[in-house]
């Protein structure tokens, strides 16, 4: 057997998600809020950014996609995402009623 499967074989051991409890549920949701959904963010922006200056250069279907489609659709997905981990309680300043 190779070092990587050795390896990989021990990682998956150890972390043995047999029991995901509601704690760890709570805890992924807050990482995905506060760790993972800002980074998405920032890229979205670039990306939103970038198609929309890119769009100026294209012509007919491209630069409706470029201009519209692209930022609506990481703009509006990243919206839903946000919402949804809130509304599911994903996070522990909701329960208390501060708005994230």
């Amino acid at each position: 057997m190779s070092k990587w499967t050795e390896f990989r074989d021990q990682i998956e051991d150890a972390l043995n998600l047999d029991d995901v409890t509601e704690d760890m549920k709570q805890k992924f949701g807050d990482w995905c809020l506060t760790i993972a959904f800002p980074l998405a963010e920032k890229v979205g922006e670039k990306f939103v950014a970038k198609t929309k200056a890119d769009a100026a250069n294209e012509s007919g279907w491209n630069a409706i996609r470029d201009s519209v489609l692209f930022p609506a659709l990481v703009s509006g997905g990243l919206w839903l995402i946000k919402y949804l981990l809130v509304k599911t309680g994903a996070t522990e300043t909701q329960e208390t009623g501060n708005n994230v």
